[in-house]
């Protein structure tokens, strides 16, 4: 584990751990000489930072996405109901889920830097101790009988929607790590494709004969 756990005595602050630092790779240390280092970010670790920056920031942002997710949860309903959150990333669905009453909540994170978000975001939202959280890929888990999820919630989709095998993942969760029957959200999904034709994005997204300068990288165009 690359970060420390959430000390309960400061939710605010996400801390590098003491014995396992030296294998991680500080914010401050991959930027160059020259550049200052915002404190916020000094100590942080790089793959945590860039982790966050390059996905989830623009997912916390996609409020019709976390409407619907929202709404879900609400409607179906699931409080007094445990909850499994599978690929929990920041642990946005644990808290809706913890927030809307749920009497438990699994997140399973295969990162252990973002499991640490989980840990320290349900602390920050004061849900903590109803929002545990299990490091790994969760189709090497199992639960007891008496401890599986009544819903099952994930949003392990990429652009395509089957990217990031979703489907062998909620198998899986349905078989061993929830109830019989557990409702799964969402139920089902669609993908849309369509056709497009754009001589500007042809332009700069493909390699053409020589031009003024007479160098020829068409032969490129075979990669494309």
């Amino acid at each position: 584990n690359s970060v420390k756990r959430v000390r309960e005595e400061s939710p605010d602050a996400l801390h590098l751990s003491d014995e396992d630092s030296a294998d991680v790779v500080e914010f401050q240390e991959t930027l160059p000489k020259a550049s200052l280092c915002p404190p916020r970010l000094r100590g942080r670790n790089v793959e945590l930072v860039q982790k966050v920056n390059d996905d989830y920031f623009a997912m916390l942002n996609d409020h019709d996405r976390n409407r619907f997710f929202w709404d879900a949860l609400e409607s179906l309903p699931v409080r007094g109901r445990r909850v499994l959150d599978l690929g929990a990333g920041t642990g946005l669905l644990s808290l809706m889920a913890a927030k809307l009453g749920a009497s438990s909540v699994l997140a399973i994170e295969e990162s252990a830097d973002m499991a640490e978000v989980v840990r320290w975001s349900a602390a920050t939202n004061g849900v903590g101790e109803r929002v545990s959280v299990r490091e790994g890929w969760s189709t090497k888990m199992t639960l007891p009988e008496d401890e599986r999820a009544d819903v099952i919630v994930s949003e392990t989709f990429g652009v395509l929607l089957l990217q990031e095998d979703c489907l062998n993942s909620l198998v899986h969760a349905r078989e061993h790590l929830a109830k019989p029957g557990a409702a799964i959200i969402p139920a089902g999904g669609a993908q849309y494709v369509t056709l497009l034709m754009s001589s500007a994005l042809r332009a700069v997204s493909s390699a053409h004969e020589p031009g003024p300068l007479g160098i020829d990288l068409a032969h490129l165009g075979q990669l494309r």
